[in-house]
């Protein structure tokens, strides 16, 4: 699971940066640099930066391999936990297998600048 994990992170990066202009390629790399180097680095004003270059059918792909990971990622999950024998609470009549869930959440919806700056999918970052 993990070596699919890997995968669809390179793959999804890949679409990401492969919807970018040359010229948008270059700011993304020069706000990067410029986040990297700072003592304090203001990742929003820099994916604002970046949302507002940004043409519509690039941020509309960049959203939309988002979207395709976290569908990818949904259904891997859904099938690892289908493929778990059940645990000793599921067949006592407790919960379906697991710890308990903590809630519908969902997931933050991050902008194509935040998802271009922000740690790799799925990761904890400044967003």
């Amino acid at each position: 699971m993990h070596a699919q994990m890997r995968t669809l992170m390179q793959q999804t990066r890949a679409a990401e940066l492969s919807a970018l202009s040359p010229a948008h390629k270059q700011l993304l790399a020069n706000l990067a640099g410029q986040l990297a180097l700072s003592a304090s680095p203001n990742f929003k004003a820099a994916a604002a930066t970046l949302d507002r270059a940004l043409s519509p059918s690039e941020s509309a792909a960049i959203l939309q391999a988002d979207q395709n990971f976290r569908t990818q990622v949904s259904a891997m999950h859904q099938a690892m936990m289908a493929a778990r024998p059940p645990s000793d609470d599921a067949q006592a009549g407790g919960p379906q297998g697991g710890p308990p869930r903590m809630g519908n959440r969902e997931a933050k919806q991050r902008t194509a600048g935040q998802l271009l700056l922000g740690p790799p999918h799925g990761g904890h970052g400044p967003f």
